[in-house]
């Protein structure tokens, strides 16, 4: 690329891997200073499903489970494919350069202007594994980190529905027998998660706005390059990689919209729970209590991107619609 002699496509690649690699980096280092706190979820998390026996809990628990299974073989299962795909592309082969069969050899994620036919075999080869290696890696922490957050906040949604049932259900779970301790035991559980959700949110506040303008900023130089490329009748080179990147990076926000708002219509379904526990067979002291608690369930919950930007599937809406706008800008300056 510095030698001037990439074409679209490669530049693009090239670009997708840049910020895909500065995203990582920023993703651990932000959540290596939040390790304490997401040490505490996941000890938490482990306890649970060791230590809950219920059926039903149980089924709650794998039903969220099998969501975070989906996920995960739905973002990396096309990452690597795309490192398959790059790597077969780059596998030595000859060309016909002024009736001369020349042999070609580069490395993924390089420009074919790179011809490594005069370095050793043996570095060849291995510059050519370190590269594909290097490529896996990227591939795996650039969606591992925003797993790993799905995989920790669907759980705590899975426990915030279990816990929402053994309130609304209670009377019934007790045969009808109402018990103060189990009652404010159960209370106190919804609490802890609570809690637990909250410490989510302060956990990734800075790496969710991370990825957020990291992402804006990616996917407007790779549309400028699609616009570029257009310009000079040279799309259908560059059309195949800016989708996927165009794509990847459109996903990585809609996972925290998404979660934001599963996570606060648990936290809305939690005050409709203690409503519906049939707290008219409760003392005026108990009732007192649930009028608190219901105060302190109908507060709104959203994730949130660096403190001051809500992240929710109306906002992500709105994200797209001013990317679009952008994009329309930026058509109008290189057209003319």
């Amino acid at each position: 690329m510095l030698d001037h002699c990439g074409t679209s496509y490669e530049m693009a690649t090239l670009f997708g891997m840049i910020f895909g690699v500065i995203s990582g980096i920023i993703k651990i280092i932000l959540l290596n200073l939040s390790r304490d706190s997401t040490s505490f979820i996941l000890k938490n998390i482990i306890d649970d499903w060791w230590i809950i026996k219920d059926k039903k809990s149980k089924f709650i628990m794998k039903k969220y489970a099998s969501l975070n299974r989906m996920l995960f073989y739905g973002l990396l299962t096309p990452f690597l494919m795309y490192t398959v795909k790059l790597t077969l592309e780059k596998i030595p082969h000859t060309v016909l350069i002024d009736n001369t069969t020349v042999l070609l050899r580069t490395i993924p994620i390089s420009s074919e202007c790179w011809n490594f036919s005069d370095t050793p075999t043996i570095i060849y080869i291995i510059r050519f594994v370190w590269r594909t290696f290097e490529f896996m890696i990227y591939n795996i922490v650039s969606c591992g980190i925003d797993l790993y957050f799905f995989v920790i906040a669907m759980h705590i949604c899975g426990q915030m529905e279990i816990s929402n049932m053994n309130i609304r259900d209670f009377m019934e779970i007790h045969n009808g027998v109402f018990k103060s301790e189990k009652f404010y035991a159960v209370i106190n559980r919804q609490k802890y998660l609570l809690d637990l959700m909250d410490l989510l949110r302060e956990s990734f506040n800075y790496v969710i706005l991370a990825v957020s303008l990291i992402a804006a900023v990616h996917l407007n130089v790779i549309v400028i390059m699609v616009f570029v490329a257009l310009k000079n009748n040279n799309i259908s080179s560059v059309v195949e990689d800016a989708a996927g990147n165009i794509i990847y990076f459109f996903s990585q926000i809609y996972i925290y919209c998404y979660v934001s708002d599963k996570m606060s219509s648990k936290v809305e379904e939690s005050c409709l729970a203690v409503y519906s526990c049939c707290w008219y067979n409760f003392s005026n002291r108990v009732n007192k209590d649930i009028v608190y608690i219901m105060l302190r369930n109908s507060q709104k919950f959203y994730l949130t991107a660096g403190k001051f930007y809500n992240m929710n599937l109306s906002n992500f809406t709105d994200i797209v619609k001013t990317l679009c706008s952008f994009f329309s800008v930026m058509r109008l300056v290189i057209f003319e």
